[in-house]
């Protein structure tokens, strides 16, 4: 999973994985982001579907934004500020391309620098 910023700073996570196997709709299953400090590591904003999947439901669209309210998603950690500092996001989705669906596991990481600016799609 890819990490972009906004010129306003903003957060963004998308896939080109994604893009490449999902032609047309794709449903969030979990999606979550995690500080790793030094001495702590806590999940900073953490979703995931309520209920059973629905396919004739809206999908989601990518990338998508930090803290950004979800269709059919409960948020069960609302997000915090983003400090300076090493993340791992991950995201659990399913999609449907040519009437197949397909599950996917996406990670990734990257780090906040002390003046706010974001360094991405780093190596495990």
């Amino acid at each position: 999973m890819d990490t972009f910023q906004s010129e306003q700073g903003l957060l963004f996570f998308g896939s080109d994985d994604i893009e490449k196997k999902c032609a047309t709709k794709v449903h969030i299953v979990s999606f979550g982001v995690e500080y790793i400090g030094v001495n702590e590591s806590r999940v900073v904003w953490r979703l995931s579907r309520e209920g059973q999947m629905d396919y004739s439901e809206i999908a989601h669209g990518f990338p998508i934004g930090y803290g950004e309210d979800l269709f059919g998603m409960k948020e069960h950690v609302a997000p915090l500020g983003v400090l300076p500092g090493k993340y791992r996001v991950g995201a659990e989705v399913v999609c449907r391309s040519n009437n197949e669906v397909e599950s996917m596991l996406l990670f990734g990481n990257f780090i906040i620098t002390s003046d706010g600016k974001l360094v991405s799609n780093l190596k495990k």
